[in-house]
């Protein structure tokens, strides 16, 4: 009678995680002893997947339990019957047993442990770690969706980074402003790790309630104040010529750390958004950021000077002379030209009024 109500209570916690779920609720159920049998935790993002495995790991069980009922298996090194023989067996002097099975993408058979998901243990907890996208056509992944906790950890597409580092900061009682959330994605990209890293640094430096300033981001991350992709944009947007010449030279000089590539692509995306820009001027700060496509209101203003210093046939043309400088920067349509050569090239036709053109 005992094990058909802790049946019901699993089917139950299944059933509203997946109306509810996020990984701050999973990881609070499981803190108040709201258990799943099979915890099923994939995607590309490992952030998510590590925070659920650490609370399994260390809020089901007590200390003095783990030794006897608590195992760790990697997907790399064991086989379908070992992860079964582990769920199956009776925990000792516990109320259950924690199975965790860590890099489960990397076996084998995994497969094979369909017959086990169809019908769980009802003492053991099996928390499987999959950080890989799945086939959801597949029957062992229909079957895991039905009968276990199914969490998806998605990836965050680049324009989500810099709020999701604003509502991180939030979160630590400390603040920063959306220019240094910024600042932060354009070094560390989409890995939310390394994110998590780096905030976490940051946030030690700064008092409780208080501010994590621009010089602060610029000092730690090791990016330069006054040569960056942002001060770039902002040179472009005023037309500063003198300005954004000295900045990519910076760039061409230390093309590790700003790669031609992907200072291009920023650049490209920079400008599509300042194309539609020129659309919606009219709008206020709120609106305006909406349809752009902008993370936070307050960058509404240089763009709506981006738009206003730009024509639409000169934007037109900034996108023709990107793709020309793509195509230089891999050896076409001319002899190869050095990296400081094809940003001159660029800036000087996108920022002069005249045009200009350079023989290199």
């Amino acid at each position: 009678m005992q094990d058909h109500k802790k049946c019901i209570t699993n089917l139950y916690l299944c059933i509203k995680h997946k109306l509810t779920l996020n990984h701050q609720s999973i990881i609070a159920d499981i803190k108040n002893n709201k258990l799943a049998p099979i915890y099923f935790l994939y995607g590309e993002e490992s952030h998510y997947i590590d925070q659920i495995i650490y609370a399994i790991e260390n809020e089901i069980l007590q200390e003095s339990e783990k030794a006897f009922n608590q195992v760790a298996l990697y997907g790399r090194e064991v086989e379908f019957k070992q992860v079964v023989d582990h769920a199956r067996q009776f925990p000792m002097m516990a109320e259950r047993k924690v199975v965790l099975l860590k890099e489960a993408q990397f076996m084998r058979d995994f497969d094979k442990l369909l017959s086990y998901f169809e019908k769980p243990s009802t003492h053991t907890i099996l928390a499987i770690s999959y950080k890989k996208s799945i086939d959801k056509r597949k029957k062992v992944f229909k079957t895991l969706a039905k009968n276990s906790l199914f969490f998806e950890s998605k990836k965050l597409y680049d324009n989500q980074v810099p709020g999701w580092i604003e509502q991180y900061v939030r979160s630590k009682g400390k603040k920063i402003h959306p220019k240094s959330a910024m600042i932060i994605a354009s070094k560390t990209g989409v890995d939310l790790s390394k994110i998590v890293n780096e905030v976490d640094k940051l946030c030690l430096m700064v008092e409780e309630g208080g501010e994590i300033k621009g010089d602060l981001v610029y000092e730690q991350i090791g990016m330069s104040k006054d040569y960056n992709i942002f001060e770039l944009q902002s040179a472009i947007s005023n037309r500063n010529l003198h300005k954004a010449l000295s900045i990519v030279k910076n760039f061409a000089e230390n093309e590790k750390e700003h790669p031609l590539v992907r200072e291009l692509a920023s650049l490209t995306n920079y400008f599509q958004k300042v194309a539609l820009a020129k659309a919606y001027q009219s709008l206020n700060d709120v609106e305006f950021a909406r349809k752009v496509g902008l993370y936070s209101p307050k960058f509404a203003r240089d763009f709506k000077i981006a738009a206003n210093a730009y024509s639409y046939e000169e934007i037109q043309q900034f996108f023709n002379h990107l793709l020309q400088a793509d195509k230089y920067s891999k050896g076409l349509g001319t002899s190869k030209m050095k990296t400081e050569d094809i940003w001159f090239d660029l800036i000087y036709r996108v920022v002069s009024k005249e045009s200009v053109h350079i023989d290199i």
